[in-house]
């Protein structure tokens, strides 16, 4: 976050992702989303894989990790009260407790790394990424049901890599000038937290 730009560093990490993703795709000849999923993979991959990135990485700019991380914690439970409302899972005592727990833990590391909250564009980036990564994984739980995790996980990254495209010139120019380790660990949130854990993430949704 200190090297690159938001943008360009989203762009990427998605680019790095896809390269992945549509290898296993091509390798395992997974079945691409059709005309019955397109509508919740474009939710999700612009939601989620694109605004989502780009925001987190603008806020984390701006707020300490454990601020941001408190803030985006607020995801998890707007996704459980989306899923009970537009999915109809309901809402358990035991999910919302579990919810309630933990929030709290999330808090209480906030607290214990946090510089001081200021509310401030940072926070509202923060909040940002929130509400789309709550919208994206209510979009992409029904598509789960008719396509693997891995395709799903393919199309959605590529739509994120798309509208992350305009900041194709100016990764150019700070991938001229960005250290080794620098683009080393981009390389690294492309293939781990993003094709990896994102696919796993799929999955065990899917279940």
């Amino acid at each position: 976050g200190v090297t690159f730009s938001p943008g360009p560093l989203s762009l990427l990490r998605l680019g790095v992702a896809v390269i992945c993703l549509g290898t296993a795709v091509a390798i395992r000849r997974e079945q691409l989303p059709g005309r019955r999923e397109i509508v919740g993979v474009l939710v999700c991959g612009v939601s989620w894989f694109g605004v989502y990135n780009v925001a987190l990485n603008a806020g984390e700019q701006r707020v300490d990790a454990g601020t941001a991380a408190m803030i985006v914690y607020i995801g998890p439970v707007l996704i459980a009260l989306l899923a009970g409302w537009l999915l109809g899972e309901g809402f358990p005592k035991l999910l919302l407790l579990g919810c309630a727990v933990s929030f709290a833990g999330v808090v209480v590391i906030a607290v214990a790394t946090s510089d001081g909250f200021h509310f401030g564009r940072g926070v509202l980036l923060c909040l940002l990424a929130a509400v789309t990564y709550a919208i994206g994984v209510v979009a992409q739980k029904p598509v789960l049901a008719r396509r693997s995790s891995l395709s799903i996980t393919f199309a959605a990254c590529a739509v994120g890599l798309v509208l992350c495209a305009p900041f194709g010139p100016q990764l150019v120019d700070e991938l001229e000038v960005a250290p080794a380790d620098a683009i080393a660990w981009s390389i690294y949130l492309g293939v781990v937290p993003t094709a990896i854990a994102f696919t796993t993430w799929a999955y065990a949704l899917s279940r």
